[in-house]
C-alpha cells in the first residue's frame, strides 16, 4: 500500500524511463513532458498525459471490512486504482520523428511492462532531498505497477483530445498502469490479543419463529405486564435466550407450552417501549472461553412486537406560560428515542403536543408551554408505540390529567 503521492510517483517514473530511452538513442534534442500538447505547445518529443482514474475491478471488493460494529477503525481502507495515460508523439513529419519516437517508446513498454520497486526507488533517489515526491512510499507497495496498452479506437482518442478542447492532434496511444493501492490516512485501533481459545462441536438446529402475540388479545401489541406468546420450532435448546429489543430472558422448560413459548414480560430486563425485534438464540458452552463461557450457536429469524408504554398517575406542575406534565411510565424510554406527548381537551377542541422531556427517576417530565386550565386525555408515543386509552360507553375517558 502507498500514500497519496503514489499517483504522481507513477507518472514521474514513467517519464524518467522514457527520458532514458531518448538519451540512449541519442535523441537528446527531443523533449519529454508531462501534460497534453496543444497547438501552441507542440515542440518535438513525447507527451505523457494522465487523463483518467478508475477503480480496479479485481481488487475493489477485496478490501476487508475496515470498521468494527462500534464504528472504530479496524484497519486502514485501501483504494485500488487504475491509471490511464495518453502517450503523444510529435516531430518533423519529413524525418518521421513521431513514428520513430512511437516505435522506440512503445517497444520498450511492451518488452518491460512493469514498474518495479527498484526502478521506482532509483527514480525517487535521483530527486533532490527537498523534493515533495521523496516522501512517496510507492516502492514498498507489494503489487508491481503493470503497464498494458489499451485498444482505443479513433473515436475514443478523439474524445480524449476533445476533453482538452484541442483541434490539434498528434500521433497517440493509450496505456494503462495498474494497480496503485492508496492507503487511507486514518489510524486503526489495535484490538486486544485473544486471551484464550476453545472448541466445542455440537449439533445446532436453528430456531424458527412463525408468530407472536399477546396471550389475551392475540395481537402483536403488548404492555410490560402482559404475557407474550411466541410460536415456532426448535425454540428451546440446552442454553437458550429470548431477546426483545435490548431486553432478554433466559429460557427454561417452564416457558414451553406446546409448540410455543409463554413469556411474562415483567420478568424481562432491559425493555424499552417501541417496535422491537424478537429473536431466540441458542448458545453453547465453549471450554476456556472468557466470561460465562457461553457463545452463540444458532439464531432465529426476527419478528416484530409493539411494546406500548404504560402510564401511571398523571399530574401537572407550574403556571402559565411554563406548564409541565409529570407522567410515571413503564418501561421508561431512552433519551435518544422519539417521544411525543399528546393532550386533547375533554371539553374543548384544544390540543397540545410536546417532544421536550427529561427523565426523573421512573417518571417523564414534559414541558408544555401555554397549556391552559382543564382536563385532557393523555397519550404518549415512543418510536411509534402509543400508550393505550380507556373507553367507557363508547367514548374515550382516560387516562386524563387535570390542569388547575
Amino acid at each position: 500500500m502507498s500514500n497519496s503521492l503514489a499517483i504522481a510517483t507513477v507518472t514521474g517514473t514513467l517519464i524518467t524511463r522514457i527520458k532514458g530511452l531518448l538519451n540512449g538513442a541519442n535523441l537528446t534534442e527531443m523533449g519529454i513532458r508531462a501534460g497534453h500538447p496543444t497547438a501552441t505547445n507542440n515542440d518535438s518529443g513525447v507527451y505523457v498525459t494522465l487523463y483518467h482514474l478508475s477503480p480496479n475491478a479485481a481488487l475493489r471488493n477485496a478490501d476487508l471490512p475496515t470498521r468494527r460494529s462500534s464504528g472504530e477503525t479496524a484497519r486502514r481502507p485501501v483504494l485500488a486504482l487504475n491509471l490511464r495515460y495518453l502517450l503523444s508523439f510529435i516531430g518533423d513529419p519529413e524525418k518521421f520523428e513521431a513514428e520513430r519516437l512511437a516505435g522506440l517508446v512503445l517497444a520498450d513498454l511492451h518488452a518491460r511492462p512493469l514498474l518495479g520497486s527498484d526502478e521506482i526507488s532509483t527514480y525517487l533517489g535521483s530527486l533532490d532531498p527537498s523534493h515533495y515526491l521523496r516522501q512517496s512510499d510507492l516502492a514498498r507497495q507489494s503489487e508491481p505497477i503493470k503497464l498494458s496498452p489499451i485498444n482505443a479506437d479513433a473515436e475514443e482518442l478523439s474524445r480524449v483530445w476533445g476533453m482538452a478542447n484541442q483541434s490539434f492532434f498528434a500521433l497517440s496511444m493509450a496505456w494503462e498502469a495498474t494497480v496503485v493501492l492508496l492507503d487511507g490516512t486514518v489510524e486503526p485501533t489495535e484490538s486486544l490479543p485473544v486471551a484464550s481459545t476453545g472448541l466445542a462441536v455440537v449439533q445446532a438446529t436453528a430456531p424458527r419463529l412463525s408468530r407472536l402475540y399477546e396471550r389475551s388479545s392475540r395481537q402483536a401489541v403488548v404492555a410490560d405486564s402482559d404475557t407474550l406468546v411466541v410460536e415456532g420450532e426448535q425454540l428451546l435448546g440446552q442454553h437458550s435466550r429470548l431477546f426483545i429489543g435490548g431486553g432478554s430472558v433466559t429460557l427454561t422448560p417452564s416457558h414451553v407450552k406446546g409448540r410455543a413459548l409463554e413469556i411474562d414480560l415483567s420478568s424481562v430486563t432491559g425493555l424499552v417501549p417501541g417496535v422491537l425485534p424478537v429473536v431466540v438464540e441458542h448458545r453453547v458452552a465453549v471450554p476456556g472461553a472468557a466470561g460465562d463461557g457461553m457463545r452463540p450457536a444458532a439464531l432465529s429469524n426476527a419478528l416484530a412486537v409493539m411494546l406500548r408504554p404504560t402510564l401511571g398517575a398523571l399530574s401537572s406542575e407550574g403556571t402559565l406560560p411554563s406548564r409541565k406534565v409529570r407522567i410515571p411510565m413503564t418501561p421508561l424510554p431512552k433519551v435518544d428515542q422519539s417521544v411525543q406527548l399528546s393532550l386533547e381537551s375533554t371539553t374543548t377542541n384544544a390540543r397540545h403536543t410536546s417532544r421536550t422531556f427529561t427523565l426523573q427517576g421512573g417518571q417523564v417530565l414534559f414541558d408544555v408551554p401555554g397549556l391552559a386550565t382543564g382536563t385532557y386525555l393523555v397519550r404518549v408515543s415512543v418510536d411509534g408505540a402509543t400508550s393505550a386509552l380507556t373507553m367507557t360507553g363508547g367514548e374515550y375517558t382516560g387516562p386524563t390529567v387535570t390542569v388547575p
